[in-house]
């Protein structure tokens, strides 16, 4: 195998809802946020993950492959490929082609290579962030949530996520 060169797709990705990618915060504060958003930790400001996005992009083949129901929703792994045959067993190897198998699976008898695709985090598209430091907007919301008990007709549970909110523009590039 031989590498003959890098290919790029880069572009924006425009929210259409509230996005939340938690962080996992390890310290609770009174009356804080339940579910912070995950920060640049330099610029504090949100960005998506590009192993959030591999990994959605992944989950979306393996299931529009049918293969998900094979792998009982878990990612397609060179052991499950060895129990597949004909065309499922064409569109499993293109899956591991691009996004690799876990090393922990890894068997050089299995021919696929390394890993084709890298996908880079998502920051805050340029562009719409200086129109939003213009406008005054925040780069996150605060949504609270609760479920209602049906019989009292009261809100239990209350919680606060923290979210990007609708229309912010972040930057993709996957190579």
């Amino acid at each position: 195998m031989k590498l003959t060169g890098f290919k790029e797709i880069s572009g924006r990705i425009i929210l259409k809802s509230g996005l939340h990618i938690g962080a996992g915060d390890t310290e609770m504060k009174i009356g804080g946020t339940d579910n912070p958003v995950i920060k640049h930790p330099h610029t504090q400001e949100p960005y998506i993950p590009g192993s959030s996005l591999k990994g959605k992009v992944r989950s979306l083949l393996e299931m529009r492959s049918g293969l998900m129901v094979k792998t009982d929703g878990k990612p397609l792994s060179l052991k499950d490929l060895k129990k597949l045959g004909g065309k499922e067993k064409e569109e499993g190897e293109k899956i591991l082609k691009l996004f690799g198998a876990s090393a922990a699976d890894e068997d050089e008898s299995s021919g696929l290579g390394p890993t084709r695709v890298s996908f880079a985090d998502c920051p805050l598209d340029n562009d719409w962030k200086q129109e939003a430091l213009e406008k005054h907007w925040s780069f996150v919301e605060v949504k609270s949530e609760n479920s209602i008990d049906r019989i009292r007709g009261t809100a239990q549970n209350p919680r606060f996520t923290e979210r990007v909110p609708a229309d912010a523009v972040f930057g993709f590039s996957i190579t």
